[in-house]
């Protein structure tokens, strides 16, 4: 009876570690295009308002969720508050503290949104859109290879956590 019960245990654990995992995927997939979305935000603030940088980082703010609102309000903060510091110094750390931990991105992800910090404030505003252009479709390209590997992937991580577990079964039998 408990040899049953200790299986079943073992079986629903392995299959939700798999489901993890796939959701996990699924999530960073949102999380690319939610953030293809807010740059298209800033984009307009910049482009279409001619919004200097902290108005168009506040902006963002007040439409974004999830740790993006506090990401752009403390860019916002800070971008007023230092000006010895540079834009691209600032973006890194602000990335580093508030999506660290707080985001279902990759490093490489982080990489190529710290990147894009680098550009900002110190070129004229058509450089810097275009720089903002090149990220949205950069992104968008990581977006589109990850929604094609994610169907493949979240069915491989959920048939290999149950054959895991269906192994580890017979191995206590």
């Amino acid at each position: 009876m408990f040899k049953f019960i200790g299986i079943s245990l073992l079986l629903l654990a392995s299959f939700a570690a798999g489901c993890l995992l796939a959701f996990q995927i699924r999530q960073r997939v949102e999380e690319l295009i939610y953030l293809r979305k807010l740059m298209f935000i800033f984009k307009g603030e910049l482009e279409y308002k001619n919004a200097m940088l902290p108005d168009a980082f506040k902006t963002v703010a007040s439409k974004a969720k999830g740790p993006y609102d506090e990401l752009f309000y403390q860019l916002a903060v800070k971008t007023e508050e230092n000006f010895s510091k540079p834009i691209s110094e600032l973006f890194s750390e602000k990335i580093d503290a508030v999506l660290s931990g707080n985001s279902y991105l990759k490093a490489a992800d982080l990489k190529l949104f710290k990147e894009l910090g680098e550009t900002l404030g110190f070129q004229n505003q058509k450089m810097q859109l275009n720089n903002i252009d090149l990220y949205i479709d950069r992104l968008s390209n990581t977006i589109e290879e990850e929604r094609d590997k994610m169907e493949q992937e979240v069915k491989v991580y959920r048939t290999l956590a149950m054959m895991t577990g269906v192994l580890v079964s017979i191995v206590l039998i």
